[in-house]
């Protein structure tokens, strides 16, 4: 009899245990192998479109790949109001190993503020979406780089390091954003055989829109859905309604923040 009840005792701590270990185990991603080269261009062609991962709250589709010498991330926003937050206030990518050397590396692009507004275009003419992504495309041209081996701050699009960044649109309206990370370029610059050693946590921070000051002479009030003021008006390719239509989301700070393990062939 004490023995059954010794039995009972561990079963019973197993399954107090067990959920949440296997929770954990289970929230850990996987980065999949790179069995070809991966061109940083902005586009998802082919295989390269369907992402595995899907974030809701920020409404971001992203994927993690990895060969033996490189980390390459994949974001595809279709969400409109998310891609006017991320042009307007900036993104930051960040990766954190979280091994025996940890380190914190961080990309930010693009930046608040890039697109420089044009002061002499009339308030009533909306831009449209070529209208902003040409003036992204030419203005856009730096990011910024923190936590890295060698190489920090400031730096072009393609750094002496190898960091690629590049952000583009598709056919059906989609932004797309893909980044390539050089091993080299942080921690001990390879893949380690340690398990625990590939484990990394990807970061990724939508900033808000700071808020304008809402102008009671005009007749605005805080209560509305329309487009903010100050944020350079609602362009013409943001639709009205449906999932894009609830414009506070461009004052909230978000973050995406998942645990992932590096793919060793």
């Amino acid at each position: 009899m004490k023995a059954i009840f010794q039995i009972l005792i561990v079963l019973l701590g197993f399954l107090a245990i067990s959920p949440s270990a296997f929770g954990q185990k289970k929230n850990i991603k996987t980065s999949k192998w790179q069995t070809t080269t991966v061109i940083i261009d902005g586009k998802l062609d082919g295989d390269k479109d369907v992402l595995r991962y899907y974030d809701k709250r920020t409404r971001i589709s992203y994927d993690i790949s990895n060969d033996s010498t490189t980390i390459y991330l994949q974001f595809k926003v279709g969400d409109e109001i998310a891609q006017m937050k991320i042009l307007r206030a900036g993104m930051v990518v960040g990766l954190d190993t979280v091994g025996k050397s940890k380190q914190h590396i961080s990309i930010q692009y693009p930046m608040e503020g890039m697109i420089k507004e044009n002061p002499e275009r009339r308030q009533d003419v909306r831009p449209t979406a070529i209208d902003i992504r040409n003036k992204f495309k030419l203005q856009a041209q730096f990011m910024v780089l923190n936590g890295f081996n060698s190489e920090n701050g400031m730096s072009p699009l393609q750094s002496n390091s190898g960091i690629v960044v590049r952000l583009d649109w598709n056919t059906n309206n989609e932004m797309i954003y893909e980044v390539a990370i050089p091993l080299s370029s942080f921690g001990k610059g390879k893949l380690s055989s340690s398990g625990n050693e590939r484990i990394m946590s990807l970061n990724v921070t939508l900033n808000a829109v700071e808020k304008p000051e809402m102008n009671s002479s005009a007749g605005q009030s805080g209560g509305g859905s329309g487009p903010p003021p100050g944020v350079g008006g609602r362009p013409s390719w943001v639709s009205d309604g449906g999932q894009s239509g609830d414009f506070s989301r461009l004052f909230e700070k978000q973050k995406v923040r998942v645990k992932f393990r590096l793919f060793m062939d």
